[in-house]
């Protein structure tokens, strides 16, 4: 399956020593780091996840007689 690429909004807070990240876009996508870095690695880990689940999910329960087709969105 091929990538798709896009950009999403990233909000970082400091909470004493924990970084939190989350995606206003996809609100469920949400990640800690002890650095601003790992809370965004985690972040992008968290939306990848939630993404391919989603893609999985939509296939999965397409009509039998859909087709599926990938667009770009830059």
């Amino acid at each position: 399956m091929e990538i798709m690429r896009n950009e999403f909004m990233a909000v970082v807070r400091r909470t004493g020593d924990v970084h939190t990240a989350h995606c206003p876009e996809i609100p469920e996508a949400k990640g800690e780091g002890r650095t601003k870095m790992g809370a965004l690695v985690a972040l992008r880990v968290a939306v990848v996840q939630i993404l391919d689940e989603r893609r999985e999910n939509a296939a999965r329960t397409a009509p039998a007689n859909a087709v599926l087709e990938t667009i770009h969105v830059e």
